[in-house]
């Protein structure tokens, strides 16, 4: 079972399995909300061509590198950056107060610095402190670089009050 990246942004899913198991379904047993959508489907046959490039997951691998070294050296410049952490394209930075607490506040804070420069982070983590940037993975490297230099900006607003 698939779902979401998998329409590209479309509402779409796949449920896949060998022949013998989905033969013991009755036709129409497994029926569906968004079936055969035909722009969902050509969306996603274009997302299948673009990942499926050779050199994609390369890419994708290299700027999630280069985009959390970037977020590093702002946990040096910034103590209330508690910890960063990420895997491809999808990363996260962790918000602290002086004594290490969670710090909802400062997640809040900029988040909405982002909104008012009209870019959407999202807050998560149990304790609304985690700040996580998941950028599409065909983003440009100078996006990143903006979105890490509005992270930059957002921080010194934040300590100006």
């Amino acid at each position: 079972l698939m779902g979401k990246a998998v329409g590209a942004g479309f509402p779409l899913a796949v449920v896949a399995s060998t022949k013998e198991r989905m033969a013991k379904w009755e036709s129409g047993a497994h029926g569906t909300t968004f079936g055969g959508n035909p722009v969902a489907c050509a969306a996603s046959i274009a997302q299948l061509e673009i990942i499926s490039k050779e050199d994609f997951l390369a890419s994708v691998r290299k700027k999630g590198e280069g985009f959390r070294n970037k977020l590093k050296a702002l946990q040096k410049k910034y103590s209330e950056i508690g910890d960063v952490r990420g895997v491809g394209m999808m990363n996260g930075i962790e918000l602290v107060k002086e004594n290490k607490a969670p710090d909802p506040d400062k997640a809040n804070f900029i988040r909405n610095y982002f909104m008012g420069k009209k870019m959407l982070i999202l807050a998560c983590g149990a304790y609304k402190n985690v700040i996580r940037f998941i950028p599409p993975l065909n983003i440009e490297e100078s996006l990143l670089d903006l979105a890490a230099q509005t992270l930059d900006d957002a921080l010194k607003a934040s300590r100006k009050g």
